[in-house]
């Protein structure tokens, strides 16, 4: 009856081993059958990650830079060179001199990485502060904005539109007359306190037949308005009128009025 035995030798090359049948059984004295071999790549307990290098076109914070840079991956983690880095519209706040020439894109560095194997494409997604372009906002800030204040400088305006006519009588010669018409709107405003105004129509006119002039004042409209934009309310004290939407007469009126007005602020 045949006996197998097996020989267990150690791989010299990387700590594996060596199995070997004897049909024979003579303990490895005459091996004359097959021997089988299977070589590890495992050194101590920890395997040698494969190294593999790439030349990838670069994404950065999902925009396209149009750069294609070589890149390399041991494991899942990707390297590059500094100088390479240094290409793209970035710089880290510890500066590029600080990083050694192989820079591991790391999220401890600060440097989140995706790649993508159809487009070949490696997509780096780093800090706001690190970008050095142009940065446009879109939406409202971070801050809660503020109300405009209604602080501001005291003054007086003085509003006027002028018209002059001359009229030539045909009736008979040197028969005719003038008239000058104004609209004046003055208007005062102080810190705080809001505004004062008053419009009205003003009319100088002569005539050639008495020869004397003529002048009348009428008076629209006199109001004080107070804003508060920090609370959307307008305060109103005076002449006013109504708006009673399209299709109805406005009505005039004079008195009190306090109420929300949201185009003091049109966010």
């Amino acid at each position: 009856m045949a006996r197998i035995g097996l020989v267990v030798l150690p791989w010299m090359a990387g700590g594996g081993m060596v199995m070997a049948a004897d049909p024979s059984g003579t303990d490895g004295a005459g091996l004359s059958g097959p021997v089988i071999a299977q070589a590890s790549t495992l050194r101590g307990s920890t395997a040698e990650a494969a190294v593999e290098h790439f030349a990838l076109s670069i994404r950065l914070n999902q925009t396209e830079t149009g750069l294609v840079l070589p890149a390399t991956r041991r494991g899942a983690t990707w390297t590059m060179a500094r100088d390479d880095l240094a290409r793209l519209p970035i710089r880290p706040p510890m500066g590029w001199a600080s990083l050694s020439s192989d820079v591991a894109l790391t999220a401890s560095l600060g440097i989140e990485t995706s790649f993508d194997a159809a487009e070949q494409r490696l997509d780096l997604l780093v800090p706001v502060d690190w970008l050095t372009t142009a940065m446009t906002r879109v939406g409202p800030d971070v801050a809660v904005a503020r109300a405009p204040s209604t602080v501001g400088p005291a003054g007086f305006v003085l509003n006027a539109d002028l018209a002059l006519t001359h009229h030539q009588d045909r009736r008979g010669p040197g028969m005719h007359s003038e008239q000058l018409a104004a609209a004046t709107e003055l208007r005062w405003f102080d810190r705080g306190a809001g505004v004062l105004s008053q419009t009205q129509l003003h009319r100088v006119g002569s005539s050639s037949l008495d020869g004397r002039w003529q002048a009348q004042a009428v008076r629209l409209d006199t109001q004080w308005r107070l804003s508060q934009p920090d609370q959307l309310l307008q305060w109103r004290l005076g002449d006013g009128v109504t708006d009673n939407g399209s299709g109805q007469r406005p009505i005039r009126f004079g008195g009190f009025q306090v109420g929300t007005d949201f185009s003091l602020q049109p966010t």
